[in-house]
């Protein structure tokens, strides 16, 4: 009644209680957010502690839920992550001089010769710590410095909203290499792609740059983002541009192909166009040129229509014709650029690999799809089956060829294509079609002889490269990779080399290694090439 008398004298009263009873509601959502990011800060806090701990969080009613499998789960190693400042000037300028050799791999930035690790750690603090977890020669450091990534990277991107180029130039060197890291958290890849592609989205760097002052609402400031609206776009952000094409689009693929996980890549814009044109024309940096083959090429490679994407047992003539047309056109494209290129490209071993990568990724999608029942005319499947046998073979004989101190520097597109090369010559040498002698395949390259010169070499990377461990536990990279790919040639040799009889010594791995990946123990950390190799296993 009190109420009813109160709106009879005040009709307005409704509405002033309405209107405080909506700040009330929202203060109440602020108290609850904040409630939340303090039990945020709380477990990042308690994963200070040494090994694996189960988080507990209390909910905005009171109650504990325990932050299980299902929730959040922090690991962290028993070793304390040493701070890139315990390191010695010596071994610092060490690490800064190995990775400007690494760069030209995969050169995203610009490193001029007079820029010293004080000036690097002070303006790009981010880039920094990625470098030194890059080109560091201690596993243990290498794995601590990860970690220290992982949180730095959580902080300052979700948890503060940074948008900057050292974020972003330190997530692209962090997972061109990527292969480095064998710790137990290998499902960054995708998230990190995904915050690389923000970074991009978030400062403008894939659209036209404008005059902002032009614009209607330019009295308006853009809340945290209003330094990014450049006018005139810069060499560094071109850089970036494409470099964020360039390894989000690898990852994709990979992934795609291999994990039968979809990770969405940058799409080729408009912008990335002006900024390869620019980078050629400019050449600012001596390894310009090669940032923007390496990009042309993985457009190329790009449009190839994915195993992942094909329908499932599908011997339609049309499907058919339609990949070995896809092929040819796209091989077309790929041999104008190789004319294009300059004389020591052609003679430029890691670059070759590239080049022969992107010819096999165009043909993937043919041996990954089901032999039709019978030929199909005038698809020319079986020319295009033969040109990518003899491409495995250009592949690995390129390979042989490369220092073993360069193998040790390459990102992990190289060894992706690694994996791409033995899949598709594991499935030749084992294809039974009308008309395809898989005999001449096994001839023409053994794999079983190629996978053994791969162990040993892989296997002689870490004293190359001169790495060492702190701990019995911190096994290298190279020495995981090398017990993965003999694991996948001891399943493989069974069937490559049948006894006189016909049958196998060795029954054939049943279901899949794909289903088992769990059982191999020493395979911690390395499940990108766990998977790669074992998801092809007969499939």
């Amino acid at each position: 009644m009190v109420k009813l008398a109160e709106n009879a004298l005040d009709p307005n009263a409704s509405e002033t209680r309405a209107r405080e009873n909506k700040k009330i509601s929202k203060a109440k959502k602020v108290s609850r957010l904040e409630e939340k990011l303090d039990n945020l800060a709380n477990l990042l806090q308690s994963s200070s502690a040494n090994g694996s701990q189960t988080a507990t969080v209390t909910s905005q009613h009171g109650d504990a839920t325990s932050a299980t499998a299902e929730s959040v789960i922090l690991e962290t190693p028993t070793l304390s992550a040493p701070s890139v400042e315990e390191e010695s000037e010596t071994e610092v300028e060490e690490c800064l001089t190995r990775f400007r050799a690494q760069l030209q791999y995969f050169p995203f930035v610009h490193l001029p010769a007079e820029v010293t690790v004080s000036e690097l750690r002070d303006s790009r603090p981010f880039l920094w710590k990625c470098i030194m977890a890059i080109a560091t020669l201690s596993v243990t450091k290498q794995r601590a410095l990860g970690l220290q990534i992982h949180k730095l990277a959580a902080e300052r991107l979700v948890v503060n909203h940074e948008r900057t180029m050292d974020l972003l130039l330190g997530l692209l060197g962090y997972l061109a290499w990527s292969n480095y890291q064998v710790g137990p958290n290998q499902l960054f890849i995708s998230m990190y792609c995904h915050l690389a592609i923000l970074l991009v989205q978030d400062m403008g760097l894939d659209v036209p740059p404008r005059d902002v002052s032009s614009q209607p609402l330019a009295c308006l400031k853009a809340h945290g983002f209003s330094r990014h609206l450049a006018t005139r776009r810069t060499m560094e952000e071109r850089r970036a541009l494409v470099a964020t094409y360039l390894v989000t689009s690898e990852m994709s693929a990979f992934r795609s192909v291999y994990i039968h996980l979809n990770t969405e890549s940058m799409r080729w814009n408009p912008q990335i166009e002006e900024a390869l044109q620019a980078l050629e024309e400019q050449k600012e940096s001596p390894l310009d040129l090669r940032l923007v083959t390496m990009a042309k090429l993985r457009r190329i490679g790009s449009e190839v229509t994915l195993p992942s994407s094909l329908p499932p047992a599908q011997h339609s003539e049309h499907l058919i014709t339609l990949q070995a047309f896809q092929a040819n056109t796209l091989l077309g494209r790929l041999e104008g650029l190789k004319e294009r290129l300059p004389s020591d490209f052609i003679t430029d071993t890691v670059l070759q690999l590239q080049i022969l990568g992107t010819e096999l990724e165009i043909h993937a999608p043919l041996v990954h799809q089901a032999p039709p029942p019978k030929p199909v005319p005038g698809s020319q499947r079986l020319a295009v089956l033969t040109r990518c046998l003899y491409t495995t073979r250009q592949w690995l004989d390129v390979f042989h060829i490369v220092e073993p101190t360069v193998c040790a520097m390459l990102p992990f597109s190289t060894w992706a294509q690694l994996a791409l090369v033995t899949t598709i010559l594991y499935r030749l040498s084992l294809l039974e079609e009308q008309g395809w002698d898989k005999r001449m395949a096994q001839n023409t390259v053994d794999l079983i002889e190629e996978m053994a010169k791969i162990i040993n070499l892989v296997q002689q990377l870490p004293s190359q490269a001169g790495l060492t461990s702190e701990s019995a536990s911190d096994g290298d990279p190279f020495t995981k990779m090398a017990k993965v790919l003999n694991l996948m040639k001891t399943g493989w040799e069974p069937q490559l080399r049948p006894n006189n009889n016909g049958a196998t010594d060795v029954a054939v791995f049943d279901p899949p290694l794909s289903d088992n990946l769990d059982a191999f123990e020493c395979l911690d950390g390395m499940n990108w090439i766990a998977e790669s190799f074992f998801s092809w296993n007969g499939q």
